[in-house]
């Protein structure tokens, strides 16, 4: 059988490893930040946005945390490292630890089918597993047209969005397949509610953010009712070059797999909880960290994910990552596991350009962190 490769929008990240950083630096200013900032500012001169924000982690703490620019066009509101951004999918990544934690605890079985946890999906003609929803090959669908990657729907809760993908056909039996699919988190995220007899937005707390020490992180709806943080407007580029408001959405229909907020300082504290162990042992992390493999030994077909994350060889050493791609924002979080060095980057602006300068400039960052990490000679 065939073997997946890795997704398109994950080779750039694959091909600028070993990219140099360079800086000068000025007076009072440490040569570290300076060489960040400078790679950032060449983003933002490269792709104009409002702003863009981004943390630097290693195992002892956070590194760097930093925003350049404002989270509105019209220059109100100065973007800071705690400044609220949208995931998108970086949310899977949150997710899938919270179904890690459960899964650590014995409440819930990788190879079980998902119909155990989420009674709403119905039986198909082939076993649906936890584990080939969080490596993208349960057959489920993604966003079926613009209608739908552009949701103005409002939906009430986690197991109404479930529906949307209820009744549908399997894409391909699963296991055999790499198909990424966001409303394949909706399932998880029903999981998550059903063993922790909590709804999503609360579940998500207790096992994620609240041990990790995000307190600026949760939906949406969270951070509103928190009342002290404003989440990023969100904008596009025009033919001419203009900045102006993205296509607005309702992220009620994928809270799971592509609704939740946070800031890059928030996404650095939870890249350092996973190295402290504090989120989920060792063995759990290697499991979701390693290319997820399905099918008998004659037969084995590999995926370019683990369990909820990317996985990519670099030249910096095994790369674990996952972007995010939205209207009007976007959103990294790339880990060197064998170093323990962490990079986070939101922003406020959508296109494919910018999220291939974000891969690449999250690179150069990583390749940063990891020299100043090494004995001097």
């Amino acid at each position: 059988m065939k073997q997946n490769t890795v997704p398109k929008w994950l080779l750039p990240v694959l091909l600028v490893g070993c990219v140099a950083v360079s800086a000068v630096a000025q007076p009072q200013e440490q040569p570290e930040a300076v060489a960040v900032a400078k790679v950032v500012e060449r983003i933002r001169q490269a792709i104009p946005m409002p702003g863009i924000a981004v943390a630097v982690a290693s195992d002892t703490g956070i590194i760097f945390t930093q925003g350049f620019g404002t989270l509105d066009a019209e220059g109100r509101v100065a973007a800071t490292g705690d400044a609220c951004y949208r995931l998108a999918s970086v949310s899977k990544t949150l997710t899938a630890v919270a179904v890690m934690r459960l899964v650590e605890q014995g409440r819930v079985g990788l190879d079980s089918p998902i119909q155990r946890y989420c009674p709403q999906y119905p039986f198909r003609q082939y076993p649906v597993t936890v584990r080939q929803l969080l490596a993208h090959c349960s057959g489920i669908r993604h966003y079926n047209g613009p209608a739908e990657n552009y949701n103005r729907r409002y939906f009430p809760s986690v197991t109404e969005s479930v529906g949307i993908v209820a009744n549908d056909s399997l894409l391909f039996p699963p296991g055999t397949q790499f198909h990424y699919s966001t409303y394949a988190f909706n399932l998880l995220g029903r999981l998550v509610e059903h063993v922790s007899g909590q709804p999503f937005e609360q579940a998500i707390a207790t096992l994620v953010l609240a041990p990790a020490a995000m307190r600026r992180s949760g939906s949406i709806a969270q951070i509103r009712q928190a009342g002290d943080a404003q989440i990023a407007d969100g904008y596009t580029r025009t033919l001419a070059g203009q900045v102006v408001p993205a296509n607005p959405l309702n992220l009620s229909d994928r809270v799971p797999g592509a609704g939740l907020v946070s800031t890059a300082s928030d996404l650095a504290r939870f890249a350092l909880a996973l190295f402290q162990h504090r989120l989920l042992a060792d063995t759990t992390l290697r499991l979701m960290w390693t290319n997820a493999q399905f099918g008998s030994p004659e037969h084995r077909v590999a995926m370019p994910c683990g369990l909820g994350w990317f996985v990519a060889a670099t030249p910096l050493g095994k790369l674990v990552m996952h972007d995010g791609a939205q209207s009007g924002c976007r959103a990294l979080l790339m880990i060197l596991p064998e170093h323990r060095i962490a990079v986070a980057m939101l922003a406020n602006m959508e296109g494919d350009d910018l999220t291939e300068a974000m891969q690449q400039g999250g690179m150069e960052l990583l390749r940063l962190a990891f020299s100043q990490s090494q004995p001097q000679r």
